[in-house]
């Protein structure tokens, strides 16, 4: 080789050598998720988003303070959790704190007001500006507890505070692996309908709420798709790849008699559309674990769904366990339907109450720790024959159980339909709105896969039962084993 080659040639390796380098930098410095696994609940802090306050974002006073609150002391009740006001050191306590306010706390430094009074300028305030404000505090109660992760749990409008932090990567906890959990209760996951239409509904909700108007306008679909995500309803972020999102929706609408029901034709709790409350489509760089968030269901109304004591069952399971049970309904076969012949086929719906025989034993807790039927109008209606098998892969249960856990108990409320508004039916106006099909308990384990059949004397249907074991929690050095309970 000549030497005007050889220098060609080196010269080529030295230029492909420092862009590689220069790649390698450049992807290095970028914001992105690290895979760590979550660590063990007691090394776990729990802060809460809460929602809208009737004071609104025109209350003066300190953002970012911890403060006593009734929801974390009914979520914490079950699990003996710390709160942040009695025991501000524990790695594993539950905290919540304002984002309401104009002056901020003592462990700002100059650097901290100036970015959150640079956001607030940008966005006119709002939800940007208390996510800024909650991601500060979360990144607080880490240093102080020295907790290696956090639980991230919105309530309305506070799901949304929660999804912006998330998504803009406020204090680098979701690149770096910080939240372990996002948990949505009831929330404003996806925008809300009635701040989206306005008219004489949102007055009612202002008049109740005090809403300011920029948290109205930023619950607006059409601004939530300019500022945050277009289209609102998909997950689509590697941050969330890293953290477990869960969903817990409430059905029931009597809020205002049922004025958001008839105005929308959407299953609701009286102040949020339930499809408003969870994230539709999932892409796969978003999913942790290779899984979808999970999605639970209670009978309760917006105002009434943190006293519901199926949900502190159920959230123990949420921030304290690595097993998943997906129940789904493949298919039924309804034997007896009440339906007139004259009418043709019948209309049915198949709902479920899904019951843990561990919170009742551990927590005293009975009421069902999942609710799906008729009057959450949330499953769909099946069109079908008597004696006829229809395919409907209708979930049943599809969330965290218990430690120790080891069977779920299904009660079943089928109805078949003759007259009901919400579902376009009207069949006899003068007889039955619905007609009660004959269910029998079933007791399905949630130790391993497996396949059951109901069979009652009205009704036969096949279910598929999934165990899904996450990876162990990651211990601290000095331990050995974790457990929340004998």
């Amino acid at each position: 080789m000549s030497a005007g080659k050889l220098h060609s040639t080196c010269l080529r390796k030295a230029f492909l050598y420092c862009a590689a380098l220069y790649l390698v930098i450049l992807l290095n410095s970028m914001p992105r998720a690290t895979a760590q696994g979550i660590y063990c609940p007691d090394q776990v802090a729990t802060i809460v988003f809460d929602g809208i306050d009737s004071s609104g974002p025109s209350e003066s006073g300190v953002v970012g303070i911890d403060e006593e609150h009734s929801l974390i002391i009914e979520i914490g009740a079950p699990m003996d959790l710390p709160t942040g006001v009695d025991q501000p050191g524990a790695p594993n306590q539950i905290t919540m704190a304002r984002y309401y306010g104009d002056a901020y706390p003592g462990y700002y430094d100059a650097a901290d007001a100036a970015e959150v009074d640079a956001i607030t300028d940008l966005y006119g305030g709002g939800i940007p500006r208390y996510a800024a404000i909650m991601a500060k505090f979360c990144a607080h109660v880490m240093e102080r507890s020295g907790a290696r992760q956090i639980n991230v749990a919105g309530a309305s409008m506070g799901a949304y505070v929660a999804r912006w932090m998330i998504e803009n990567d406020y204090e680098g906890l979701a690149s770096s692996g910080r939240i372990a959990r996002f948990i949505t209760l009831e929330g404003v996951v996806c925008g809300n309908w009635i701040c989206s239409q306005g008219g004489s509904l949102a007055d009612l909700l202002d008049d109740d709420y005090d809403i300011d108007t920029i948290d109205v306008e930023q619950m607006d679909y059409d601004w939530l798709e300019a500022n945050l995500h277009n289209p609102r309803t998909e997950m689509d972020s590697p941050l969330y790849a890293n953290m477990i999102v869960m969903h817990w929706i409430s059905t029931d609408d009597d809020l205002y008699e049922s004025a958001l029901t008839l105005a929308s034709g959407e299953a609701n709790d009286g102040i949020g559309l339930c499809v408003d409350a969870y994230f539709h489509e999932v892409t796969e760089r978003s999913k942790y674990f290779g899984q979808r968030p999970t999605k639970s269901f209670a009978y309760a109304t917006h105002d009434s769904l943190r006293d519901y004591p199926g949900i502190r069952a159920g959230l123990a399971a949420d921030l304290t366990s690595t097993r998943r049970v997906r129940v789904t309904l493949q298919t039924v076969r309804v034997t007896d339907l009440p339906e007139s012949a004259i009418m043709g086929e019948g209309e049915a719906v198949f709902g479920c109450e899904v019951y843990s025989p561990r919170a009742a034993t551990r927590f005293g807790v009975t009421d069902p720790v999942n609710r799906i039927d008729y009057l959450g109008r949330t499953i769909e209606l099946i069109e079908l024959d008597e004696d006829e098998d229809v395919a409907i892969n209708q979930q049943l249960f599809d969330d965290f159980v218990l430690p120790g856990e080891q069977t779920l108990r299904l009660e079943f409320d089928v109805r078949e339909i003759d007259n009901d508004y919400f579902y376009g039916i009207i069949e006899n106006p003068f007889g039955d709105d619905t007609e009660e099909l004959d269910s029998d308990i079933t007791i399905i384990s949630t130790l391993s896969n497996g396949s059951y059949v109901h069979e009652s004397a009205d009704w036969r249907g096949e279910i598929l039962v999934e165990v899904i074991d996450y990876p162990p929690f990651i211990l601290p050095a000095s331990a050995q084993e974790w457990e929340i309970y004998p």
